[in-house]
């Protein structure tokens, strides 16, 4: 009886810490708070393994149609993934259209991104391609 008692009392309190913990995990989330959401909302769910919430995008222009082509700059310590090692990240994306909490673009299209922009520099003509296939 007493050896089950015990039982019971660790039982109690690995589910109280399993409960502690589990919601001390699920509880923590940074937010982006910088101006621009929807370009943020659109670079993060485009590059997975990417949330930045300290760089802010950097609007490069804006079409008749209000499609907005902007940069992205990352340092590796803001990406989780191994693919973007110590140099860092810079994309350019391409966003159709934006409204209220809502973001349109073409997934896999809408981007070009380079691990090392110094030895991989972008072209005029990247950028053009860019542009000419979220038409």
């Amino acid at each position: 009886m007493k050896q089950l008692k015990t039982c019971a009392k660790y039982l109690i309190i690995c589910l109280v810490l399993l409960h502690v913990v589990a919601f001390i995990g699920c509880g923590y989330e940074k937010k982006y708070v910088g101006p621009h959401l929807d370009l943020h909302t659109e670079s993060s769910n485009s590059l997975l393994g990417l949330y930045a919430v300290n760089v802010t995008p950097v609007l490069m222009e804006e079409d008749a149609y209000g499609r907005v082509l902007y940069f992205y700059a990352v340092g590796s310590s803001m990406a989780y993934d191994e693919v973007y090692d110590d140099e860092g990240i810079v994309a350019f994306f391409v966003m159709q259209k934006s409204e209220d909490d809502y973001v349109w673009y073409y997934s896999d299209i809408n981007f070009i991104v380079r691990r090392h922009p110094e030895t991989i520099p972008y072209s005029v003509r990247d950028v053009a391609l860019l542009k000419e296939s979220c038409k």
